[in-house]
């Protein structure tokens, strides 16, 4: 029992200490990222994710985009039915020229929304679509199959919509 306890408190002390290293230099990435496997680690998942996505964006800004979509991925694999990894996700496929995969998660954020009756968010994830994807016959097809699906085939709140980032 002893050990266990020693055991969790060496983690949030080791959380606090990269959480200040991250505050004193925001653009060390590395820490950043041990600071996210940490938030992982002691099943903080809303805070692992928010800081994955931080990084993704700085992996973007620098064009380092592999770098930002393997976080986005693992960001994915933390908080599935979250909005914002959706959306980076889309935007990061996007900038690495994959077209298809980002308008999956187009997809899916139309799909939250819509479960959501978010019909306001609806218009504007298809706007970014078209303004961020090239629009090939394939995606315009797969475009009107997305639009022409009935708002009351998504009725009710699932818990693949709850994000809480």
């Amino acid at each position: 029992m002893l050990r266990y306890i020693f055991f969790r408190y060496n983690k949030a002390r080791e959380i606090r200490r990269l959480s200040k290293a991250v505050k004193e230099n925001p653009s060390d990435l590395r820490k950043r990222i041990k600071l996210a496997d940490k938030y992982h680690q002691q099943g903080k998942l809303d805070a692992a994710v928010a800081e994955y996505l931080v990084i993704a964006d700085e992996y973007l800004a620098k064009d380092l985009r592999l770098h930002a979509l393997a976080l986005c991925k693992k960001a994915s694999r933390l908080a599935p039915g979250c909005v914002h990894v959706h959306a980076k996700l889309a935007l990061t496929y996007v900038k690495n020229g994959h077209t298809a995969e980002a308008l999956v998660h187009y997809k899916t954020l139309i799909e939250i929304h819509k479960t959501n009756g978010e019909a306001a968010r609806v218009d504007q994830v298809v706007e970014e679509m078209l303004l961020h994807t090239i629009e090939t016959p394939e995606f315009i097809m797969d475009l009107s199959e997305v639009m022409t699906e009935g708002l009351t085939k998504f009725r009710g709140r699932s818990e693949a919509g709850q994000c809480s980032i």
